[in-house]
């Protein structure tokens, strides 16, 4: 899904807080990542962590993600072209035994171990975004998503 930003200035800093706000609502390490936790992350601190790339489908987009952050589940990845004011995210629905800040019980025995209910999971990654939204103090709009 495409959302287009009120204020093209803040598209790069909603890509990082979204990154943040994913790494946050993970809530805490699992497994060996307790060897990797980072204590006080924040979104300013939590930039050397992610992978950035030119994005391989949209000419002039740039992709930020990650898999595990300082040891939290995260596998979460977002688009953003930092002059038009665009972002993409995926529509699919998130997992519980993937991406740890999504709502659900996990079905991996493993992490269901290391797993406690969170009313900070998310359902979507829309919500995921429409959170980084209100915290970089933006408003999005819906637009038509054109697949390669």
């Amino acid at each position: 899904m495409r959302f287009q930003l009120s204020d093209p200035t803040k598209t790069e800093q909603i890509a990082t807080v979204f990154m943040f706000t994913a790494y946050d609502r993970c809530g805490s390490e699992l497994g060996m990542g307790l060897l990797q936790a980072v204590n006080n992350m924040s979104p300013l601190s939590i930039r050397k962590y992610l992978s950035e790339r030119q994005s391989w489908k949209n000419q002039g987009w740039i992709e930020l993600g990650g898999d595990y952050i300082a040891g939290r589940m995260v596998k979460t990845e977002i688009e953003f072209e930092p002059v038009a004011g665009l972002v993409e995210i995926r529509d699919d629905a998130p997992s519980p035994d993937y991406q740890g800040w999504s709502s659900g019980v996990p079905s991996d025995p493993g992490v269901l171990r290391q797993w406690s209910p969170s009313s900070d999971k998310l359902n979507s990654y829309c919500d995921l975004l429409m959170t980084a939204a209100k915290l970089v103090g933006v408003e999005l709009a819906q637009v038509e998503t054109v697949t390669a």
